[in-house]
């Protein structure tokens, strides 16, 4: 049984205070929706075949993020989110299971700032920047390949990585394709299908990777 001021902390609508482009579109379409994910501090709503993420400001803005002022230290699963939960909105309200109301009444819409122009000389020094960040770093996980794609291989103690594995020759042949387009080459990239939905993470490392 729920004690009354944890009860009547459920009762409380959180305002959300950004919301990315995205997500905001997402929300007009649709009316109700389900938990598919229930983290710490985020989970996700999919409305259709599009999903939500929801958050405190500290998660960051992001296109399919929705941010809401929270109690600081307040968990998700301990707050009574979980899986499969009905998630309704009517106007501006979004109602999560029984208790969990977010409203979106004035929440500011984020948009990704538009990018500047760069040259082919800024890319190679940026990638060239990279690498030997990567290489002062010692990264883990994939991070780890970015100081031996000049030739590619596995670095040391990483032989037994089934993912370091799976994932080695699909970025090389990316990274040389990159390399040879930077000198002008008009050859065509390769496939990436080796790498998309790779790896772990809702957002899988091999999409983050790329």
């Amino acid at each position: 049984m729920l004690k009354p001021e944890i009860a009547v902390q459920h009762e409380k609508a959180f305002a959300v205070v950004a919301l990315g482009e995205f997500a905001r579109a997402i929300l007009h379409a649709h009316d109700s929706g389900a938990v598919v994910a229930v983290f710490r501090r985020s989970f996700y709503i999919q409305f259709g075949r599009d999903v939500v993420c929801i958050g405190p400001p500290g998660l960051g803005k992001g296109p399919l993020n929705v941010l809401a002022v929270v109690p600081a230290g307040l968990e998700w699963p301990a707050h009574g989110v979980r899986r499969q939960q009905s998630v309704s909105r009517s106007m501006s309200m979004l109602l999560v299971g029984e208790h969990l109301r977010l409203d979106l009444d004035g929440a500011d819409v984020w948009r990704p700032p538009a990018s500047t122009a760069f040259s082919g000389l800024d890319l190679q020094n940026g990638l060239r920047l990279l690498a030997e960040s990567a290489r002062r770093r010692a990264p883990g996980g994939l991070g780890t390949l970015l100081t031996t794609l000049d030739k590619p291989s596995l670095p040391p103690g990483a032989e037994n990585d089934a993912l370091l594995q799976a994932a080695l020759w699909p970025i090389a042949a990316v990274w040389q394709w990159l390399d040879a387009a930077l000198a002008g080459s008009p050859e065509a990239p390769p496939p990436v299908e080796g790498l998309i939905a790779l790896g772990p993470g809702l957002t899988p490392s091999c999409d983050d990777f790329l």
